[in-house]
Formats: structure tokens, C-alpha cells, sequence
């Protein structure tokens, strides 16, 4: 069984404000479904999606940093 998180549990998670949690649903980069009018649920594997994709990001920043220092 899936572990659907609320917005606040999976800003915890990636230690971000609630808010943020909620304009990177609104942004599409975090996927999330709304079991009624106002709340937004997170599931599980759409938050490892988001983190494992956000770890990816910053290793190729850092290796282009690095690539930029070397040619300095």
C-alpha cells in the first residue's frame, strides 16, 4: 500500500516551507491529487521522483562548477 503524504509531511521531508511544497505541485514539479476541494496529497514515489531528479540537478551543477573552475 501506497504512503500518500500531506503537503506539510513532504515539505518535512525535503525541508522546504508548505507553501513551496505547494507551488512545485502547482508547477508540475511535484506530482500530487486532491482527495477533496482544498488538500493536496503527495504520494510516496512522486516525492523520491522529485528528490532523486533535484540530486541529479545539483550533481551537474557541481561538475559544471567544477569544469568551469578548471578551465579558469
Amino acid at each position: 500500500m501506497s504512503q500518500d503524504l500531506s503537503v506539510k509531511e513532504a515539505a518535512a521531508e525535503i525541508n522546504v516551507s508548505a507553501a513551496k511544497v505547494r507551488a512545485l505541485i502547482r508547477t508540475g514539479e511535484i506530482a500530487a491529487y486532491r482527495p477533496g476541494k482544498r488538500s493536496y496529497r503527495v504520494t510516496r514515489e512522486a516525492l523520491e521522483t522529485y528528490k532523486a531528479l533535484k540530486h541529479s540537478a545539483l550533481k551537474l551543477e557541481i561538475r559544471a562548477s567544477k569544469d568551469d573552475q578548471a578551465s579558469a
